[in-house]
């Protein structure tokens, strides 16, 4: 009867591990193809240019939310020389082409409240670089001094 039991024991776990590695052999395949999957997804998001990104566009005036109460606006910086530079203020726009030192400046008049600037600079190449600004125009000055 004990030869029995260990003759059982030694069949069932036989048993046991061929389901075992019956299951991993059918998932083996499954899990193989998420993961082909997966990684080919990986694949297509990878870009097929190189993508340029110039940071050659430094403004040096007028500061990010400057609040003026001069209507003339002067937009100046350094950019790539010989770069063709676009000033956009709301629906007119400047056009100007920077110095051989790479310096530019344009002179524009603001309307009453909050401006909205873009900054384009382009150059011999095609590469752009683009800042944004905001300039707010108050013909009076929102904080009055007191006199003493």
């Amino acid at each position: 009867m004990q030869k029995e039991t260990i003759l059982a024991v030694v069949v069932g776990l036989l048993f046991g591990l061929g389901v075992t590695f019956a299951v991993y052999l059918v998932r083996s395949p499954q899990e193989s193809q998420r993961l082909d999957a997966s990684e080919s997804q990986l694949v297509e998001v990878e870009p097929e240019e190189e993508v340029v990104v110039t940071e050659s566009l430094i403004i040096d005036s007028p500061s990010q939310d400057l609040i003026t109460s001069d209507q003339e606006l002067l937009v100046s910086g350094k950019t790539v020389t010989s770069s063709y530079v676009v000033v956009f203020i709301e629906d007119v726009q400047e056009i100007v082409t920077a110095q051989e030192s790479g310096d530019f400046s344009v002179s524009l008049s603001l309307k009453e409240g909050p401006n909205f600037l873009t900054i384009i600079a382009t150059d011999q190449d095609g590469n752009s670089a683009s800042v944004e600004r905001i300039v707010v125009y108050e013909k009076e000055p929102l904080i009055e001094e007191e006199s003493e």
